[in-house]
């Protein structure tokens, strides 16, 4: 994929929740997502004109409005397509804009635009190993379910060195180094049977 040609790009305007006037252009690839950052950055008292406006609009019981004016694809023409609008609607109306817009005055907007951040892959998806058999499980969801046991349970296997139903189990995907301590445990079994810590396992 190509950065500056590959990502589509949103125009959008902040306006006011009164007048419906805009009152800020910006550029992103996720308009709905922007809109809750400036709001949440105008709650959390950082200074700039757009979040001291927006926070005064919020102050007042109201919410700010949110239009899309451009979309396309390629850094280059979102750039340029920012720098338009910016011109078009500060000869309507001044705007709270401090930069003329464009990834060249602003280089925050070219990372958002062109850096893919990795998600967190949440533990339950996660594929499991059972040491003892050397089976591989998909997630921890679908090892909770082969083995007849619950979630939390194969979670704690996992994060503390239990066994369980004679599985020694760890994620399929972590480094050695990332895995439970070679300290042995005591022998313990839960009331209904199913839970043991294993006794030097690892």
């Amino acid at each position: 994929m190509n950065e500056k040609t590959d990502y589509k790009w949103t125009v959008y305007g902040v306006t006011c929740p009164t007048s419906g006037k805009v009152v800020y252009v910006g550029l992103t690839k996720n308009p709905k997502k922007r809109l809750r950052e400036h709001c949440k950055d105008a709650r959390n008292g950082r200074s700039s004109p757009l979040r001291s406006w927006i926070r005064s609009v919020l102050d007042a019981g109201k919410r700010p409005g949110f239009v899309w004016l451009e979309e396309g694809v390629g850094i280059d023409s979102g750039s340029c397509a920012e720098r338009r609008w910016i011109d078009q609607c500060n000869q309507e109306t001044p705007l709270l804009n401090r930069n003329p817009g464009g990834v060249d005055s602003n280089v925050g907007a070219f990372k958002q635009l062109c850096e893919k951040k990795p998600g967190r892959v949440a533990p339950n998806r996660r594929p499991v190993k059972s040491l003892s058999t050397n089976q591989v499980f998909d997630s921890m969801t679908l090892c909770a379910e082969a083995l007849q046991t619950t979630l939390k349970t194969v979670h704690r296997a996992v994060t503390c060195g239990y066994r369980v139903h004679g599985h020694d189990l760890v994620y399929a995907d972590a480094s050695d180094a990332s895995r439970p301590s070679r300290r042995a445990y005591k022998t313990r079994a839960r009331t209904n049977g199913v839970l043991h810590l294993s006794e030097a396992t690892r």
